[in-house]
């Protein structure tokens, strides 16, 4: 194999001419189309879903929406195309028109997954620490503004950036390459992962100590009251438990026993009766109320910690390797080290529908439904057919 010096979607990456490898272009195709495939599906199902059934369309579903649109486009547009780029070993034979494209939609799309990845955590903090006041102004004009906000800036911090330090050298020895300062590569690293990281962690963090303040509350401090659905948060028409923490001490039971005073010795004893029943009936209700927060808690810090691991892991090789390719230009960073961990973070973009939606009840009931609602129908079909060929 013969190393030779040559620009690579970066100046100063060592790109590696290798032999045709009929063993290693299987392998890869075979490890990277699942992938590929996996994200599509995915992200797909969560968009049909959100917009087939009532129950999730709601505003806090409008974002995982958007974050799938951007997931979307990086499996079904960056990733087929970096797959082609990886059997071919570097080389490009379909023109600077679709090279442009493919570059400025992986900075693009890329960076609005990061970017929408933070704004649903922001959206989560705050309907965790202020229920009643974030439901008042989380409507759907609200989330469309928020989401225009994160795409808008992605597409500050990609597209314009680029042709403004030159550009795309679309078809410089036969490769699909981008050429950038290295001023601009630390910088849109900074503001593409960084800074969306910084937040992502201490909102989490945040996150994380609200829901275990909530696990450590006495029962008797949550009070459940049956009401009107938050028409922003949950969806209108239906009835929920809206949760309002207040001060309540147990004695609220016997303050309503003590209003009405026993007028003789046959009534004091199932007045006693019921005072009794309804306090082993509120410790019982505390009992489960804390059971409930405790395994609420356990759950809730398991998704954070998977969130968090699983962004973190695919995303901070590429960034790291980017900043070094800026701030190093002597150092040869070779072409399939850059290839790896590129792939690496796009395998986020596969990882996100899983992560936002495996732990959500009714989106597995949504893709249940989809899916075999589509494999009945495509049965019956055949069912059909096979009888009018029989008459």
């Amino acid at each position: 194999m013969d190393n030779v010096t040559s620009p690579n979607r970066f100046n100063n990456l060592t790109r590696e001419v290798p032999e045709p490898d009929i063993g290693l272009t299987i392998l890869k195709i075979t490890l990277l189309t699942p992938i590929i495939i996996s994200g599509i599906i995915g992200n797909l199902l969560v968009c049909i879903s959100v917009f087939k059934f009532r129950s999730l369309r709601i505003v806090a579903n409008y974002f995982i929406v958007s974050l799938a649109i951007a997931d979307l486009a990086v499996s079904s547009v960056v990733m087929p195309l970096g797959l082609y780029q990886e059997v071919v070993a570097g080389q490009w034979y379909l023109g600077p028109i679709i090279c442009d494209v493919w570059v400025s939609m992986d900075v693009l799309t890329c960076t609005s997954s990061i970017w929408n990845l933070c704004v649903i955590s922001v959206d989560r903090f705050l309907a965790i620490t202020r229920p009643i006041q974030y439901a008042i102004k989380r409507t759907p004009i609200m989330s469309l503004i928020t989401i225009l906000l994160a795409w808008g800036l992605s597409f500050l911090i990609s597209i314009p950036a680029l042709v403004l330090v030159g550009g795309y050298d679309a078809m410089a020895s036969d490769e699909c390459q981008l050429n950038v300062s290295p001023i601009f590569q630390v910088g849109s690293s900074c503001l593409s992962f960084y800074v969306p990281c910084f937040i992502l962690l201490i909102v989490y963090y945040k996150i994380f100590r609200s829901v275990q303040k909530l696990g450590r509350r006495k029962p008797g401090s949550v009070k459940y009251r049956k009401g009107p659905a938050y028409k922003n948060g949950v969806g209108a028409g239906k009835t929920t438990l809206v949760t309002k923490f207040v001060n309540e001490k147990t004695e609220n039971f016997a303050t309503l026993c003590d209003k009405q005073e026993p007028s003789s010795g046959e009534t004091e004893k199932p007045n006693q009766d019921r005072k009794s029943q309804e306090a082993s009936s509120g410790e019982k209700v505390g009992s489960r109320t804390k059971r409930i927060s405790v395994a609420r808690e356990r759950k809730a810090t398991s998704v954070l910690a998977i969130v968090v691991t699983v962004f973190i892991c695919c995303w901070l090789p590429f960034f790291i390797t980017n900043v070094v390719i800026g701030l190093c230009p002597n150092c040869n960073i070779t072409h399939t080290t850059f290839a790896t961990v590129t792939w690496l973070g796009w395998v986020n973009s596969a990882a996100n529908p899983v992560i936002y939606t495996i732990f959500n009840r009714e989106f597995r009931t949504a893709f249940r439904r989809l899916l075999f609602c589509c494999a009945s129908d495509s049965y019956m079909r055949r069912q059909y057919l096979s009888t009018l060929t029989n008459y």
